[in-house]
């Protein structure tokens, strides 16, 4: 852990916070909007627990995953395919699995 901490952890966590910086204003917008529309696409209620989310450098081998029952999503924050919209697209997409 100390050698992770001095050589690896200042840029996972650098790259981990500015993925957060980029897509938690796009969550702010369309979050309730794509809940809803989940909810109705699987003729559900929207849980009222909240969705544990987890920023990591890696996030297996699909770049992003979830675990149940309840909801934690983990994400990769250097997968070039989760950006943007892309990456709020992943984190509904996985919260959806539950």
């Amino acid at each position: 852990m100390p050698i992770y901490q001095e050589h690896w952890w200042p840029a996972h966590d650098r790259t981990n916070r500015e993925w957060i910086a980029a897509v938690r204003p796009l969550i702010d917008r369309h979050g309730a909007a794509l809940n809803q529309a989940i909810a109705r696409a699987f003729n559900v209620t929207t849980p009222d627990n909240p969705v544990w989310v987890d920023v990591s450098g890696r996030a297996g081998p699909a770049g992003a995953y979830e675990t149940g029952p309840v909801t934690h999503v983990i994400v990769s924050s250097v997968d070039p395919g989760y950006r943007i919209y892309r990456a709020i697209e992943m984190l509904f997409h996985e919260r959806s699995h539950v």
